[in-house]
C-alpha cells in the first residue's frame, strides 16, 4: 500500500506540473489552480506515508 501512494503521489506531482506548464503555453489561466491543487493532493499523498520512515534515533520501531 505504502508503495501504491507513492506512486500516486509521483503521478499527481507530475500531472500538476503538466497542468501548469500546458496552462502558461496555451495562456490558459483557470488550469494554473487546478494545476497547485494536484501539486497539494501530490504533496500530502507524499506526505502521508513519511512520518514512519524517518528514523528518529530513538531506537523504537515504526509501523512495520
Amino acid at each position: 500500500m505504502r508503495r501504491v501512494l507513492a506512486w500516486l503521489g509521483v503521478l499527481l506531482c507530475a500531472a500538476g506540473f503538466v497542468t501548469i506548464a500546458l496552462s502558461v503555453k496555451l495562456n490558459i489561466n483557470f488550469l494554473i489552480p487546478i494545476g497547485l491543487i494536484l501539486g497539494a493532493f501530490a504533496l500530502l499523498t507524499i506526505a502521508r506515508r513519511m512520518p514512519s520512515d524517518i528514523d528518529d534515533g530513538s531506537g523504537e520501531g515504526g509501523d512495520r
